[in-house]
């Protein structure tokens, strides 16, 4: 009887940490823009601090992205460029055209902070409580017979 009450439970706990991810939208900042940065010319993108910073761009040609810490994911399919990382003070990010041509450069910048993050952790955490939970039960119910 005790696991089957701490399978509920587990699963109770999911269902609770499902529901506040729409409570996430609101600590947390998206823009996106369109910017035409002229030959040997740089754009500076402005992020807080005490926040998660995911910057996703693509460009008509290639650029060069500064200002984010050396400890910062990145990743790229050739289309599309991602750098996420932590920041515990505010920064900018600067956008260099080393090229003779001018480059089209489409960004979206996301940052997360406050409860926006602990709800990511919790989005992780919840599948993980409610699989537990029914597999608990199933367990619970053959331990019975």
């Amino acid at each position: 009887m005790r696991l089957f009450i701490i399978a509920v439970i587990l699963i109770i706990l999911g269902i609770l940490f499902l529901s506040l991810i729409p409570f996430a939208s609101q600590n947390s900042i998206r823009m996106s823009n369109k910017v035409v940065i002229l030959p040997h010319e740089s754009y500076t993108v402005p992020y807080k601090g005490d926040s998660e910073v995911l910057f996703s761009y693509n460009f008509s040609n290639p650029i060069k992205v500064y200002g984010y810490p050396s400890g910062a994911t990145t990743a790229n399919d050739s289309i599309l460029y991602v750098i996420c990382f932590f920041s515990s003070s505010p920064g900018k990010l600067i956008l260099c055209n080393a090229n003779n041509i001018s480059s089209t450069v489409y960004f979206t910048i996301y940052e997360a902070y406050g409860l926006a993050l602990d709800i990511e952790y919790m989005f992780v955490i919840s599948p993980i409580l409610i699989v537990s939970g029914v597999a608990l039960i199933i367990y619970s119910k053959l331990i019975k017979r």
